[in-house]
């Protein structure tokens, strides 16, 4: 199985849960990983901008065409029931993933927020092709507690083996 793992994070914990869905990957079979970046900077300007009109988000260079993969897992900050403009803009210009598995993880910190936001991601998807979704929902104050993301990871993986 080839897997790419793409992310971002705003402060951190998006990144934290991407790495360790990379490493776990990993032990399945050829996985990349990438981190989106904004080409301009990150300011609160920036920030604004892009969220109020993300098809002007300008991202750093990274795989789009997934034909040479068989699963994506997106690593998704969930911000007032919304991804971040990064991971919106990504979608939007992500190609050849009818067939494909992908996995969305969400890090939220209100419940609510995570499950609006998965259904706007799911809108976005479905508009691009047909893949087999699978929502993992991670609150971020659980992250790092032992053993939690280590089950939630487990539990994912042998659903798209």
């Amino acid at each position: 199985m080839r897997s790419l793992v793409i992310y971002y994070s705003h402060r951190g914990n998006t990144a934290y849960v991407a790495r360790a869905f990379f490493e776990a990957l990993k032990k399945k079979g050829d996985t990349d990983i990438f981190e989106l970046k904004y080409i301009g900077g990150e300011g609160l300007f920036t920030r604004i901008l892009c969220r109020l009109m993300p098809s002007r988000t300008q991202l750093a260079t990274i795989p789009l065409d997934l034909g040479g993969y068989d699963l994506l897992c997106l690593g998704i900050p969930v911000i007032g029931g919304f991804p971040s403009s990064a991971i919106t803009k990504y979608i939007q210009t992500f190609s050849n993933i009818n067939g494909k598995k992908i996995i969305c993880c969400y890090i939220y910190g209100v419940e609510a927020s995570a499950e609006h936001c998965s259904h706007y991601i799911e809108k976005l998807v479905r508009n691009k092709g047909n893949p087999e979704i699978i929502n993992v929902f991670v609150p971020w104050y659980d992250v790092l507690k032992e053993n939690f993301l280590e089950n939630i990871i487990s539990k994912t993986i042998l659903k798209v083996a």
